[in-house]
């Protein structure tokens, strides 16, 4: 499912889709997350959650732009939102090829992911 609870969060994984190539020249996907802070304190998402993109398997790597995409926020996974407030969050990672994608978002500290958010896309 797209959307869903982890243990310190709301999250909803809005879309994936294909964007501009990295600092390398390979193609990239960019993922956006609309999350809501269900702990007690200011947090960031990076703080809080582990996303991972994957293809055949394998994790992405996170990329780095030489030229930033539309709508890309390199700081977004960053910036703090207060108790129950929502923020938007941005990740490009570079594509190994042009097979399905599959975003899985669980808790940065839970071991076991005991709760987790999935979905796949075609990019």
């Amino acid at each position: 499912d797209m959307e869903g609870d982890l243990k310190t969060m709301h999250v909803k994984i809005v879309s994936a889709v294909r964007s501009n190539n990295d600092y390398n020249n390979q193609p990239t996907v960019l993922v956006t997350f609309e999350w809501t802070n269900n702990t007690d304190k200011n947090n960031s998402f990076a703080v809080l959650a582990s996303p991972q993109v994957f293809q055949n398997g394998q994790a992405l790597d996170t990329a780095i732009y030489s030229e930033n995409p539309a709508g890309y926020d390199s700081n977004s996974d960053f910036a703090e939102v207060q108790p129950g407030a929502a923020g938007t969050v941005t990740i490009g990672y570079t594509l190994k090829d042009d097979s399905e994608v599959t975003v899985d978002v669980t808790d940065l500290f839970d071991l076991n992911d005991s709760a987790k958010v999935v979905h796949k896309f075609t990019v």
